[in-house]
């Protein structure tokens, strides 16, 4: 799961420079579900996080929240595209975990 990977760079990032990475959520949304995909991910985006990116595109969002002295890194996936969403999370500790989108909004 690329959440995974996402915890991993953000440990290699708190390694080189003493704290996480916050990123904001990408790729945008356009309409009926599409993403829209740059050619190069925002400089404050998630994509852009040193050491971490998809092999391919994905049917998910992908945001990292800074709390305290942790981060919160979400997967929002709507892989059949019906408009229902599903919600992943990881933190800086423990296995990546779904959660529902109740719980977020």
């Amino acid at each position: 799961m690329l959440l995974a990977a996402m915890q991993r760079a953000q440990a290699a990032e708190f390694e080189r420079h003493g704290a996480y990475r916050a990123g904001a959520r990408a790729p945008a949304l356009v309409e009926h579900g599409a993403m829209e995909w740059a050619s190069d991910p925002p400089l404050a985006s998630a994509w852009a996080l040193p050491g971490w990116s998809s092999p391919q595109r994905t049917w998910c969002q992908y945001e990292v929240d800074l709390v305290a002295d942790d981060f919160i890194a979400r997967a929002l996936c709507d892989v059949d595209r019906d408009g229902a969403v599903a919600v992943y999370e990881a933190r800086s500790k423990g296995s990546v975990r779904r959660v529902t989108a109740a719980d977020l909004w």
